[in-house]
């Protein structure tokens, strides 16, 4: 694994200024495309509804607090150029000891549009997700906990999420079991 960019600091809002600035230091620095970004926080916290969107490179997100607050962190891919497929998405990842309201996104990008005698691009595929956490709560996970395929001509492929949490006594309000196909049980102490 390749890192492009590391960021560590105490706590983190993730919001239009935190955007930018990763905008400002991707141009700058300019990573390798497909590179990691590892962002190292004491608390990482989205202002509401907001969803950080990075394309290209892989995310690596460790902390001791993680709440999303109905907002998202989304690597899926771009739309296909010209009858091309769609790009794929990239790689995200999540380690929290305490998280809350988790949604992450990874699809593949939809295949370019029919056009002057070309067919509908092929879909991205979408990217593994890992979420892993010491004591989950209030998680909601719906289906873009994984990492869907992006449609096209052909569907790209689909990447099961990979999630797991360390404790005995996490409680879950989760709809998880509709990305895995079986449900979460609380576990007894």
């Amino acid at each position: 694994m390749s890192i492009g960019w590391v960021l560590h600091r105490d706590w983190v809002v993730v919001d239009q200024a935190f955007a930018d600035e990763l905008s400002g230091v991707l141009a700058f620095q300019r990573p390798p495309a497909g590179s990691t970004l590892v962002l190292v926080a004491r608390s990482v916290r989205h202002a509401p509804e907001f969803v950080l969107r990075v394309v290209g490179h892989r995310v690596v997100v460790i902390t001791e607090s993680y709440d999303g607050n109905d907002g998202a962190i989304d690597t899926s891919g771009t739309i296909g150029m010209a009858g091309a497929p769609g790009r794929p998405a990239s790689a995200l990842s999540l380690y929290a000891l305490a998280a809350t309201n988790v949604r992450l996104i990874a699809r593949g990008g939809p295949g370019a549009p029919a056009s002057a005698g070309r067919a509908q691009g092929r879909g991205g595929n979408g990217a593994a997700v890992t979420f892993r956490a010491l004591a989950p709560t209030g998680i909601q996970a719906p289906p873009e906990l994984c990492g869907k395929g992006g449609p096209g001509a052909i569907p790209g492929a689909a990447v099961t999420p990979s999630v797991a949490w360390y404790t005995g006594s996490a409680q879950w309000r989760s709809d998880v079991e509709v990305v895995l196909g079986t449900p979460l049980v609380a576990r007894a102490a």
